[in-house]
């Protein structure tokens, strides 16, 4: 089996579970609904993406750092053998010193690295948001005493969410497309700022009834 096949059944195994979870729930069908083609499936989404940006990011910079190894032996190699080992050492050299050229500018035009810290942090803080949902942690602990606790948090919950992926969208836009990695410090901020929120309630969040 190969890696691809692994993951492919670990993600099955995973989304099976959650909606397992999710059908436990104490909410209507039509909200269990939503958490499976909304939450979940956006939860899966990110994952694929942060997925197929760390594949990119992580095979071009292998090149880049190999060849920028290789290159240099080579040419020190070139200059202390014969004629016959020269003539195809130096082309090497040259083959593999582009390649590293058009890595570094694929990865510096594609910024697959900065896609897949931004696709896997929005995809922890969906699950992070879907977990203390779930288990009523965080900003849902004080709608645990209320009967039928999951179906009076989801409005909160599903604003959560959506405010989540409308943040990522403009990020993903603002940052990313248009090249300013000078404000990675400013998104984290805006992370920990939002982590720092699910630990409790602002007054506007107390549920009433």
């Amino acid at each position: 089996m190969s890696a691809t096949q692994i993951r492919a059944t670990a993600d099955d195994g995973t989304r099976e579970r959650l909606l397992r979870v999710i059908e436990t729930l104490d909410m209507s069908d039509r909200r269990k609904e939503w958490m499976r083609d909304r939450w979940l499936d956006q939860v899966r989404w990110f994952d694929r993406r942060a997925l197929r940006a760390n594949r990119r990011y992580s095979g071009l910079r292998i090149v880049a750092i190999t060849g920028g190894v290789l290159v240099p032996a080579l040419v020190s190699v070139s200059g202390t053998t014969d004629t016959a080992l020269g003539d195809w050492v130096k082309p090497a050299a040259f083959v593999i010193s582009v390649l590293v050229a058009i890595s570094v500018g694929l990865d510096s035009f594609f910024h697959f690295g900065e896609r897949w810290r931004h696709f896997r942090r929005t995809a922890e803080l969906l699950k992070t948001e879907g977990w203390l949902f779930i288990e009523g942690g965080g900003r849902y602990k004080r709608y645990q005493h209320i009967s039928s606790f999951h179906d009076k948090a989801f409005p909160l919950f599903a604003t959560k969410v959506e405010e989540l992926v409308r943040r990522d969208v403009e990020v993903y836009l603002t940052r990313i497309v248009q090249e300013k990695p000078e404000d990675s410090d400013k998104e984290d901020e805006e992370v920990q700022s939002y982590l720092d929120a699910g630990k409790g309630s602002d007054p506007s969040e107390q549920p009433t009834g």
